[in-house]
């Protein structure tokens, strides 16, 4: 089974709507997703933080005040993946 891990970051973004339409169905899709900051809209983190692959989120040095008090400035999550070899 394979797990698609979706990492994103400067979404610039004051509404989910902002976000391509093709960007916000992959992210429902994945299994992980990583957003590394910048935001900008606070609409847009409580979308993100709604997913159901509870995703990791971190703000960045574009994100205004009330969003670095909700969202940490490092996360650290573990997960079991098993990373196909070489024959």
């Amino acid at each position: 089974m394979k797990t698609k891990i979706v990492v994103i970051s400067d979404t610039h973004c004051r509404t989910w709507e902002e976000i391509d339409s093709h960007i916000r169905e992959v992210l429902k899709d994945a299994d992980i997703v990583v957003h590394c900051g910048d935001f900008v809209g606070t609409d847009v983190v409580s979308k993100f933080r709604s997913l159901k692959n509870s995703p990791v989120l971190v703000h960045g040095n574009s994100d205004p005040v009330e969003i670095r008090k909700i969202l940490p400035y490092i996360a650290v999550s573990y997960t079991h993946l098993t990373l196909p070899t070489k024959a």
